[in-house]
């Protein structure tokens, strides 16, 4: 199998299908696969990918913004 480097905009279109899937515990990697209709990527790119994302816990939506808008605090006032 080669090796499949994600993209931002590749992770960005596994992420939508993932969510529109149902989640990670309802999307599977046939069916990501099939929604993300990508020519090259593979069921073997996917699963890794899934289990890759799976292991990582997910951050509330707004915790990014939080810490840059902390670490920039102040830093643009005049």
């Amino acid at each position: 199998m080669p090796r499949l480097r994600w993209t931002p905009e590749l992770h960005l279109r596994f992420m939508h299908a993932v969510e529109r899937l149902g989640g990670q515990e309802r999307a599977t990697p046939k069916l990501v696969l099939q929604f993300m209709n990508i020519k090259g990527l593979n069921i073997a790119h996917v699963k890794s990918h899934l289990q890759v994302h799976a292991r990582k816990k997910p951050m509330a939506p707004d915790v990014d913004y939080l810490i840059v808008g902390s670490m920039t605090d102040g830093m643009f006032e005049t």
